[in-house]
């Protein structure tokens, strides 16, 4: 991977973000084929800022770069719903993540009602690469965001 402009100070971050990305295969005469790929991405919470000071030994980071940390993740167990529920949507969780990468804190903000709870409890149980700010790493208050679509 070739990083060709960009803040030194995102450029690792950028990195660990996309090498989580998986692709479909590119199809040649029914065979995957290798393929080169450049693309621009932009993050910011806000002026170019990667993280907002809000109290000592804790950050504000946004969302999406808070995604690229994640180091292991599980899915939700979504409650049985009747074949004709029609119902998806995206449940949006305030958190605080630990220096050591786990999650000490969540508080939903948006969503289904009957997501919240399973969404919430699966989220517990992911860890994050610990940020670092000089080296030090710090908790990190971030939003999480799960889109859940049944498929109707």
């Amino acid at each position: 991977m070739t990083i060709v402009s960009g803040p030194e100070a995102l450029r690792q971050e950028t990195v660990d973000a996309v090498k989580q990305w998986t692709y479909r295969p590119y199809i040649l005469d029914g065979r995957p084929v290798p393929v080169d790929l450049t693309m621009g991405i932009s993050e910011s919470l806000g002026a170019g800022v990667l993280f907002e000071p809000v109290s000592p030994g804790r950050v504000r980071v946004s969302s999406g770069v808070m995604a690229g940390r994640v180091l292991y993740r599980t899915e939700p167990i979504i409650p049985t719903l009747p074949v004709d529920a029609k119902v998806s949507g995206a449940t949006v969780l305030s958190a605080v993540i630990g220096p050591d990468g786990t999650v000490l804190e969540l508080m939903p903000i948006s969503g289904p009602e009957f997501l919240r709870i399973p969404v919430a409890d699966t989220v517990r149980q992911w860890r994050y690469k610990p940020f670092l700010i000089d080296g030090t790493p710090v908790e990190v208050e971030t939003t999480i965001t799960l889109n859940i679509d049944f498929g109707h």
